[in-house]
């Protein structure tokens, strides 16, 4: 989520510090390009999302660790 908010304040930063003419154009494609610098960031934590899954799901399962000798 953190990850969410940089990424808007990002967006937010690059339009208030262009000059008017490219603000203007730039208005045009600012929906559909933050649409998808959003889908790209939200399917990064997604991913990150499921690598944290398995790995949890193994930790519980035991997978990955030895028996101890016995």
């Amino acid at each position: 989520m953190e990850t969410y908010v940089y990424a808007c304040m990002a967006e937010a930063e690059v339009i208030v510090n262009m000059p008017e003419s490219a603000q203007e154009s730039l208005s045009q494609d600012l929906p559909q390009k933050a649409i998808q610098q959003r889908r790209q960031l939200l399917n990064v934590v997604l991913a990150e999302l499921e690598t944290l899954e398995t790995e949890e799901t193994k930790a519980l399962t035991g997978e990955g660790h030895e028996d101890p000798p016995g």
